[in-house]
């Protein structure tokens, strides 16, 4: 009986000549495990950058996916269901039942059949959220309901904090050593030869907003741009809004009664209600009141009428479309407005981020991969990492930039550029890079070699196996494995 052979069991029974095998034998599980586990470290300083340093060919596109991925499955394991009474569901639908009472009213004409509805909608909804709540433990359909409302219920106090509150402070709880990680990443991994480098790094910066917007919801992060809540202090916890001295809860909601108020007062006057007719009314009374709400109305309108324009605004154009918007106005794309207008950009990215981060209690990690630098031309190499330099290297931001580059070809082009620039060079390509990149990483592609020199010198040995068999009618695979396997250690 033939034994079964070593290196089968070793490395699979694949074959060696497969380029995933290749991959695989350089290690490169390892190394998207082990670089993962730095950047995924809830301690780490940011902003970082990484150089994967590496010949053209080696597999570099490779080992960035499956970095994505060990880093994405490392953010996944900090998610774990939270599930709780959906109290603010419940404040949503007190608001929508006034809302229909007074629709009914207006309809109906009859101020009791708009009280009886109002209050059979509420208790409803409270006897429903309550059965789904105690039924969750046992039923599917009650579990799948209670995470449902949850998660709206998270998003939808998200969107009332940006609006009506400060975020605490960077200081604030500063007892709290690791809090659950988020990567974003860029779609366009790959630099392309062809598009202009200032229309890659709109790329890069539209595609981190796409991220962040899929996952907190356009709505929240449209909100932000309008209002842009910012913490009172860097030690100081979360704050209401105010306006003169007043919350803005407060003052929505008593705007809120107020428009509530002006629409019964107005459906009186016009005799249409039925319960209040068969009591004596005052019009005068009803006048001064309608009066009052109007005012106290019209005072909020004009006291945020700023606010309001840029709200709609933010909500009819995504931020990719702001991004364009305020990069297309510039005369060209190489002036020193571009790169100010991309900074603007960025610093409300890294705001909005910090925010959400603060409200959530959690920590969001921005991650740029910048791969196939080294096919393009001198310039746009030069623009793209003037770009990440002067965008993305300010401190205290949560960017990872990722480099998947040639050193040696790209501080050539430095060197090149410098010396073109300057006559006296008092700096090399690689002192452009070591002052650049905060943690190389050299990927070592010897494996490779070894793996295909023992192919080679395992075909000439199995022609002397092969003949030796012929003659002793003997079969010896482990010793062909056994040879294999003293070449590759």
């Amino acid at each position: 009986m033939l034994k079964k052979p070593i290196l089968s069991q070793i490395f699979g029974s694949r074959r060696l000549n497969t380029n995933e095998d290749n991959e695989n034998l350089l290690g490169y599980d390892l190394y998207s495990s082990a670089l993962a586990d730095m950047l995924s470290e809830p301690t780490l300083s940011m902003p970082i950058t990484v150089g994967l340093y590496a010949k053209w060919g080696s597999g570099k596109s490779f080992l960035l996916n499956k970095l994505r991925e060990e880093m994405k499955n490392f953010a996944h394991q900090w998610t774990d269901p939270f599930f709780q009474f959906p109290w603010l569901i419940l404040g949503v639908a007190l608001h929508f039942c006034f809302i229909t009472g007074t629709v009914v009213v207006v309809l109906t004409s009859s101020s009791l059949i708009a009280i009886m509805t109002t209050f059979s909608l509420l208790a409803g909804v409270f006897f429903f959220l309550i059965m789904i709540y105690y039924c969750s433990h046992r039923l599917d359909w009650a579990y799948n309901c209670i995470s449902y409302l949850s998660q709206k219920a998270v998003t939808a106090r998200i969107i009332l904090q940006i609006i009506f509150c400060h975020p605490p402070g960077s200081s604030w709880g500063t007892s709290v050593t690791a809090q659950p990680i988020r990567f974003y990443f860029t779609d366009q991994t790959r630099v392309s030869s062809t598009t202009p480098g200032e229309s890659t790094i709109i790329q890069m910066i539209g595609s981190l907003y796409d991220s962040i917007e899929k996952d907190f919801g356009s709505i929240s992060t449209r909100l932000f741009r309008a209002f842009r809540p910012k913490p009172v202090k860097l030690t100081s916890p979360w704050k209401w809004r105010k306006l003169c001295c007043m919350p803005n809860i407060i003052l929505f909601e008593m705007s809120f009664m107020c428009a509530l108020l002006a629409i019964l007062i107005i459906a009186m006057h016009n005799g249409t209600l039925i319960f209040i007719n068969d009591f004596s009314f005052d019009k005068s009374i009803g006048n001064v009141i309608l009066f009052c709400c109007g005012v106290f109305i019209l005072f909020l309108l004009i006291g945020n009428l700023y606010t309001f324009s840029q709200l709609l605004q933010s909500l009819v154009f995504s931020q990719r479309k702001q991004l364009r918007r305020a990069t297309s106005r510039l005369d060209t794309l190489k002036s020193e407005g571009f790169i100010q207008a991309l900074r603007t950009e960025v610093n409300l990215m890294t705001e909005m981020v910090r925010c959400l981060d603060a409200f959530t209690q959690q920590q969001t990690r921005l991650v740029i991969i910048i791969d196939g630098l080294d096919s393009c031309e001198q310039d746009k190499i030069l623009l793209l990492l003037d770009a990440v330099r002067m965008l993305f290297s300010e401190q205290n931001t949560p960017f990872i930039v990722v480099l998947a580059i040639d050193p040696h070809a790209i501080s050539q082009v430095i060197e090149l550029n410098s010396r073109r620039l300057l006559n006296d060079m008092n700096f090399s390509g690689h002192d452009y890079l070591k002052n650049m990149v905060h943690l190389p990483f050299f990927l070592q592609n010897s494996g490779l070699r070894k793996v295909k020199l023992a192919q080679k010198s395992s075909q000439s040995h199995r022609k002397s196996v092969t003949n030796q068999m012929d003659e002793s009618g003997l079969v010896h695979s482990a010793s062909q494995d056994d040879y294999l396997m003293n070449l590759l250690l």
